[in-house]
Order: C-alpha cells, then sequence, then structure tokens
C-alpha cells in the first residue's frame, strides 16, 4: 500500500463514509481498527462503526485486552452502538472493576446488544436500567456463587432476547433479571450444576420462546417447572431431565425440542410428553441410550392428537420408534436418524402410518433391523409422497402393467423381447431372471451409480428408498440393483456364475 499514491482512490475509499463504517462493523474490532494504516482517508473510519467485539483468542497479547477494549470505545463517534461483545477465557483474567467498566461505557453509548462472557465479572448498576438493550446475553458459570451480585431492583423496558448462563441457584441472579423484562419475548436459561431444591416458576406473558438447560444435577430432589406463559411457541429442555413440569397455561406452544444427556427416572419422560400431548412438532435426542430397553417406558405413552412432525435424533431402537408412532394418529412428516436393535418383531398395524407423506432416514446402515424396519413402513404407507436418504429424495411412482419374457419374441415383433443372455444365463435364479417386468418404467434419475469407490450403505439406502415407495418387484429389485453397477463394480457382479 505504501508504494500506490495517495491520489489514486480504490473502489471502497471512494464509497461514503457510513458504508465503508457499516463494512468495518462486520468483522471483529481488531481488524477494524488495523484499516486505519491503509490511508489517510481510513484512519478514523472505524471510528464510527456500530458493533464492537472483542475476543481473546484473537489477540497476540490478551492480557492488555481490556486496555483495548478501552481505548476503542473512548475514541467511538457513533451516537448508539448495536452490538457489544466481549469475550474473555480463563487464560485472560481481566480485573472485576475493569469488566464492569468496560460494560459501563457500553451503555453510555445506548447499546441494543449485549453479548459477555468474562471469568471474573461484576456488572455495573446502569445495566441493570438501560432503556435501549433489546439482547443480552451474558455468561459467568464459573465455579464462585459469590461473584453475581445484583441489585434487588431491575427494569430493562425494552428488553426482548434473554440468554443467561449460571453455575448455581438462579434465585439470586437470573430470575432477578427476568422478573424486570416487562416486553421479554425469547429466554434462554442455563444452570451448570443445579443443586437447588426449589421450584422454577415461569410466568411471563409475553414469552414465545424458551429453552431451559441444566448441565448437571447434584441433588436427588426431584422439584417443579411450572409455565404459565400463554404465548409461549417454541420449548426446549436440555442436560438432565430432573424435574416435573407442570403446564399451567400453554395453549400456544406449537413446537417442543427435549435433548437430554441423562433421565435418573423414566417416569419423569413419559410425564414430560404427558404435559406437551398437544403439541404439532416434536423434536427428540437421545431417548433410547438413557434408558433400559429391556423394560422401557413401564408407562403408557400419551396420545398427541395434533401431532404433524414427528423428529427423532440420534439413537433410536425400533420398538420405541413404533411405540411413539401408534400414539400419533394424524403424523405426517417423520425423520429418523438411526435406528438400534439386532432382532425384529413384526407389530401390529400402526395407524399413524396411513397418513404418513414424507419419512427421512439419514443413517441408515443396511443392516438386518433397518431393512426390516423400512419394508415394514413401505408395505403399511398409503399416502408417501417423498422419501430422504443421504443421497436425495425418492417420490413413489404408479405401478403400471408388466411384460413376462417369451423365449420366441425373436419370431414374434409384437412380444417383449429380452436377450437370452439377459434371461436364460443370467447370473440370476431362472425364476428371477424370467420374472415380468413392469412396463414404460424409467429409472429415477437420483437412484446413481456404484463403482465400489464410495459407501455401499449409502447406495443401498437410495435403492431400498427408491424401490420401496415405487412398488417395486422382487425381480425388479434385483434388475435395477445390477443396473446401478459400473466400473469395478459391474466387473466384479459380471464374474459371477450363472444362476
Amino acid at each position: 500500500m505504501s508504494s500506490i499514491s495517495e491520489d489514486v482512490d480504490d473502489r471502497l475509499s471512494t464509497l461514503h463514509e457510513h458504508i465503508r463504517s457499516c463494512i468495518l462493523s462486520l468483522m471483529p474490532t481488531k481488524f477494524a481498527v488495523q484499516t486505519s494504516i491503509l490511508s489517510k482517508r481510513w484512519r478514523y473510519s472505524w471510528t464510527l462503526v456500530t458493533n464492537f467485539d472483542f475476543d481473546d483468542n484473537m489477540h497476540e497479547n490478551p492480557s492488555g485486552l481490556d486496555s483495548l477494549v478501552d481505548q476503542a470505545l473512548m475514541h467511538c463517534k457513533s451516537s448508539q452502538v448495536k452490538t457489544f461483545r466481549l469475550h474473555v477465557s480463563n487464560k485472560c483474567w481481566v480485573l472485576k472493576s475493569s469488566a464492569s467498566s468496560l460494560i459501563d461505557k457500553a451503555v453510555l453509548l445506548n447499546v441494543h446488544e449485549l453479548d459477555i462472557h468474562v471469568v471474573k465479572l461484576e456488572v455495573p448498576l446502569s445495566m441493570f436500567t438501560c432503556k435501549t438493550l433489546t439482547n443480552l446475553r451474558i455468561n459467568c458459570s464459573v465455579h464462585d456463587k459469590n461473584i453475581w451480585l445484583w441489585p434487588s431492583s431491575v427494569y430493562l423496558p425494552c428488553l426482548k432476547t434473554l440468554d443467561v448462563v449460571v453455575y448455581k441457584n438462579p434465585f439470586c441472579n437470573a430470575f432477578k433479571l427476568i422478573s424486570g423484562c416487562p416486553m421479554l419475548e425469547s429466554l434462554s436459561l442455563e444452570v451448570t450444576e443445579r443443586d437447588d431444591e426449589e421450584n422454577y416458576i415461569f410466568n411471563i406473558h409475553t414469552l414465545k420462546r424458551l429453552k431451559l438447560t441444566f448441565s448437571s444435577v447434584i441433588t436427588k430432589v426431584i422439584n417443579k417447572v411450572v409455565l404459565h406463559v400463554p404465548k409461549l411457541e417454541y420449548l426446549f429442555i436440555g442436560g438432565v431431565l430432573c424435574s416435573f413440569y407442570v403446564m399451567e397455561d400453554v395453549v400456544s406452544l406449537i413446537e417442543v425440542y427435549v435433548s437430554f444427556c441423562k433421565i435418573p427416572y423414566d417416569h419423569l419422560w413419559v410425564e414430560l410428553l404427558k404435559r406437551i400431548h398437544g403439541v404439532k412438532s416434536l423434536l427428540t435426542r437421545n431417548v433410547t441410550s438413557l434408558v433400559d430397553m429391556k423394560n422401557p417406558f413401564t408407562s403408557r405413552l400419551p396420545l398427541f392428537p395434533n401431532m404433524k412432525q414427528l423428529k427423532l435424533k440420534g439413537l433410536w431402537h425400533s420398538q420405541l420408534v413404533l411405540r411413539h408412532l401408534r400414539r400419533t394418529p394424524w403424523l405426517k412428516h417423520l425423520s429418523i436418524e438411526k435406528i438400534e436393535g439386532y432382532s425384529w418383531i413384526d407389530p401390529k398395524l400402526v395407524r399413524a402410518l396411513r397418513r404418513l407423506t414424507t419419512i427421512k432416514f439419514s443413517k441408515c446402515e443396511g443392516k438386518t433391523c433397518d431393512v426390516k424396519f423400512l419394508e415394514y413402513i413401505f408395505v403399511n404407507v398409503k399416502a408417501m409422497k417423498k422419501v430422504h436418504g443421504r443421497e436425495g429424495t425418492s417420490r413413489p411412482r404408479a405401478m403400471v402393467r408388466h411384460t413376462e419374457y417369451c423365449s420366441d419374441a425373436e419370431e414374434g415383433y409384437m412380444k417383449s423381447y429380452r436377450p437370452a443372455a439377459f434371461a436364460e444365463k443370467s447370473n440370476f435364479l431362472q425364476c428371477i431372471a424370467k420374472a415380468p417386468f413392469p412396463v414404460n418404467v424409467k429409472i429415477p434419475t437420483n437412484l446413481g451409480k456404484y463403482n465400489r469407490m464410495s459407501d455401499p450403505s449409502d447406495h443401498l439406502l437410495n435403492i431400498v428408498a427408491v424401490g420401496g415407495v415405487s412398488g417395486w418387484t422382487l425381480p425388479y429389485w434385483c434388475h435395477m440393483f445390477a443396473l446401478t453397477l459400473t466400473m469395478a463394480a459391474r466387473e466384479w457382479f459380471e464374474k459371477l456364475p450363472d444362476g
């Protein structure tokens, strides 16, 4: 840059100063400040940024991070700061007073969004009465219960999104913050080590999204989580399932996502399902690995009369999947990640399958249980439209009339013809080689080829998905499989003995 005359303007330099500041606001503040050496025109452009992003992982000398942040805020010429992000890890210890002073200066600049993750944190009083704050994310999960000294009076009139991570006892800090947010719409509360016995009561009439996570629990007491949130639409529950959930007013609840690392008591899971039986969409993760599959869920699962979408993430036992399907009579969309089970027991007809239109099986490994499960689904489904695998989507095709093999087709030109090498001297059994074929059935474009260079389980999954929804006969399955082989895979197949 030094060799280029400053009289020669580049495209970025010719932009209006406001546009340049917007571009600089999209990058970490460290890099925005470094643009001051480009030219005289860029020297003070960074002082007009509206976003400040500081992370000690991006600084060679993290010990001087507090002074750098202080200087950046001091030279800020913007009347309003949109975002102030300060992340300090364990390797960089910022004094409590320094962090408090930095947050206070950001508040004085009418900040809209605060994202604070500091090991040693003392929150300034000005933050608890900030009238411009709309989004607040604060993480102080360090193992020191005396770090957060918060006032009893909190009032954040414009705050709509709150994300809080605490170590223990959220009643002395997090719930004080929640009670002072009259316009709160989205709340995320994570307790890294729960040891209290009190009930968690959420009485928030404006809340639409709620996320609760208990990373670990050191008490055996089962408390209650009471939800009085009439506008709640989305609920996430994660970590350790250690509470009874009481849904006093959740008439607007549509979607629930549960992901647990531990379920101490199976009945807690069933009780939770009973409380959310009216949802339209349910996503669950890692339930099979947390319960005793020899006697899973002694209590009967509740009926989900409104559920249209069910997503089962992680590893699920096939029988447990079917138990859930029996309780969802109006299910339309089913998503399964992976099925566990070395034996298959043919169940009774699941009524939910009659209305199922879409199924996604993302990690089918071609095991016996996988194939049996898919066969059962395809045989009983009546309205299937799409099947999603790792290689794409398959649509069911209506089956048409079939034509049989005729040995005299070489003389009768109106008959369906197959070469003798394709039928009488085929690698398949005669009953497969000479079986009737459907007429005018096109090869699906997403079926793909296999040359022994990719994962064979992916290829088998795609064939199972396409053939299942298309209603192929067993002979047609065999010939379509052979048709997808190319190169080394084809050479292997051609070397197989006849019949």
